[in-house]
């Protein structure tokens, strides 16, 4: 083998392990602050149907939304798929991303599906003791109202994993 070829072979390995390395650190850092969803917390897991109120909608008066969020979760990341509808447009759709950082206290943040549509923010929440409600209030950039916009988001529980009772 020539040593120009062994030498950028040797380059390549260094560079995929490094990619893959700086990967799991990036993973471990972004949950080192988050809870085990386990127990209780694991009641989070499956769909949730409410309510969304914002403050100011488009128009600039307030706003009640209808919403439905599935939620996932690993041993400490929790991921949602969430949708709903503000009148006179088509649906939107967002993903959640965080975890249990206190008790039953949990930050979500969240990110409009569509990579053409600016639209972000954070939802911190509470779970019930019973395990069947959410209760928090959000804040992020709107992308109807192309300004920054907050509420409060109310669910309930609907449905739990069908594997749940297996685990």
């Amino acid at each position: 083998m020539s040593p120009h070829l062994e030498e950028g072979l040797i380059k390549a390995v260094f560079g995929i392990a490094a990619s893959v390395g700086t990967y799991i650190l990036k993973k471990l850092y972004d949950e080192r602050f988050l809870g085990t969803v386990r127990g209780s917390r694991r009641n989070v897991l499956g769909e949730w149907e409410g309510t969304i109120a914002q403050e100011s909608g488009p128009s600039g008066v307030p706003v009640e939304l209808p919403i439905r969020i599935v939620f996932t979760a690993g041993r400490k990341r929790i991921v949602g798929r969430a949708e709903y509808e503000m009148p006179g447009t088509r649906p939107t759709r967002l993903r959640f991303t965080g975890g249990f950082l206190y008790d039953q206290l949990m930050r979500l943040n969240y990110k409009n599906l569509d990579p053409n549509v600016i639209q972000f923010g954070s939802y911190i929440a509470r779970l019930n003791a019973g395990g069947d409600k959410l209760e928090g209030q959000y804040s992020g950039w709107g992308a109807v109202t192309d300004r920054i916009v907050s509420g409060t988001a109310v669910l309930t529980k609907v449905t739990r994993p069908s594997h749940e009772g297996s685990q």
